[in-house]
Formats: structure tokens, C-alpha cells, sequence
């Protein structure tokens, strides 16, 4: 079963992308075509290296986003 729907346009936001299985997806919907804007929350910059080198490479497509989803004011904003 594919990750995406066959659609030809998608936006997509992974939560926690600076290791793991959430800088995977990243790496993974970069290399999609599907994808067109791909959002990226990290908590703190100090661990988010990898994640910024991405977004250096992919600036059109990666737009990193500082979130923290234990502070609501930051999910509301």
C-alpha cells in the first residue's frame, strides 16, 4: 500500500523531523514528485542540523517550522 494517494499535487507536514522516523519521511517525500510543499516542525534548532541541511538543498520544497505541540500558543499560530 503506497504511502501517498495518486493525487498529482500534495502538501505535506511532518511533526518531529529533526531524527528518526520523522527525518525518514522527510528524506523520503523530498524524493517525491507528488509532494510540493513539504512542512517540517523541529522543537529546538540545537538538534535540527540534518533537518536544516535538507531544507538548504530542497528550498523550494522544504519549509522548516519551529513547533513545539506542548505549548498550544505555538499550534495556534
Amino acid at each position: 500500500m503506497p504511502l501517498l494517494p495518486s493525487v498529482a499535487r500534495i502538501n505535506a507536514l511532518v511533526v518531529g523531523a529533526t531524527k528518526g522516523i520523522g527525518l525518514e519521511f522527510v528524506n523520503q517525500l523530498l524524493q517525491d514528485a507528488r509532494v510540493h510543499r513539504l512542512f517540517a516542525t523541529y522543537r529546538s534548532s540545537a538538534t535540527a542540523a540534518q533537518l536544516f541541511h535538507r531544507a538548504e538543498q530542497s528550498p523550494q520544497k522544504l519549509q522548516c517550522l519551529s513547533m513545539d505541540l506542548t505549548v498550544e500558543s505555538q499550534i495556534e499560530s
